[in-house]
């Protein structure tokens, strides 16, 4: 599906790079996954934070980013803002 209408009903903040032609093929919240053509979903959670493994997501066939904040270490990929994606660790 193409990334711009797979996220047309999602509730984004801010759209970092160009979205349209986009082909995504698979989703997923794990980096270690290797598919081509993969949406990579940046949760955070209890233990882990997807924000942490960007490069190893990207270097397994991601070709956009969901992510919580922009990241300026990948301005040659699109990133998806949105505000809450996984649970808040406790501090």
């Amino acid at each position: 599906m193409e990334l711009d209408k797979l996220i047309k009903s999602t509730d984004v903040e801010k759209v970092i790079g160009r979205i349209k032609d986009i082909n995504i093929e698979h989703l997923t919240i794990n980096s270690r996954d290797k598919h081509k053509n993969t949406l990579f979903i940046a949760q955070r959670g209890k233990v882990f934070d997807g924000h942490k493994y960007l490069e190893e997501a990207v270097l397994n066939g991601a070709v956009a980013l969901v992510l919580e904040e922009e990241n300026p270490n990948y301005t040659n990929i699109p990133q998806i803002i949105v505000k809450i994606l996984g649970l808040r660790r406790e501090r």
